[in-house]
């Protein structure tokens, strides 16, 4: 959202949920917040109960469940948002044969379109790396992106 805020030059304030998404939620549909970045997820059911609004996704391209709905790339903005992502991360001294052994496991499970499947409807997509040194570089880059984000915006913790 800070990032969003700064390129289209929104003075926004951020209001932080303990319930996080069940907050948020509530706070958008009682317009006590007037926009959130939210996953999917979350809001698919208000979304299809015309409870709140799908303004734009972070996704690369429009999502299936919503197809109407434009992705901020398509509106202008690309490079805003991220998709959260699941890896499976093992001690950096794990010997690189017991690391291609676990990639390899991993990989072939979630090959299977019947695992595919199931993670479609949770609405989590399927990317595999090409190897774990790949998913390495693609942690590192992103973790000093949005480092450069928190450091640009002043980010503190309390």
């Amino acid at each position: 959202m800070l990032k969003f805020a700064g390129r289209v030059g929104l003075k926004m304030t951020h209001i932080p949920y303990k319930s996080g998404a069940a907050g948020m939620i509530t706070a958008l549909m009682t317009n006590e917040v007037q926009g959130a970045f939210i996953n999917l997820a979350s809001t698919l059911p208000q979304i299809r109960a015309g409870k709140i609004k799908a303004l734009a996704t972070a996704m690369p391209t429009r999502v299936p469940e919503i197809p109407n709905v434009p992705t901020l790339t398509e509106l202008g903005y690309p490079d805003i948002g991220t998709n959260a992502w699941q890896a499976l991360f093992a001690p950096a001294a794990t010997p690189k044969p017991i690391v291609d052994k676990l990639y390899h496991a991993v990989a072939e499970v979630l090959s299977k379109p019947d695992m595919k499947q199931t993670l479609a409807k949770q609405l989590l997509a399927v990317s595999l790396s090409k190897s774990p040194e790949e998913w390495t570089e693609s942690v590192r880059e992103q973790t000093q992106k949005w480092a450069e984000v928190v450091r640009e915006n002043h980010v503190t913790v309390e």
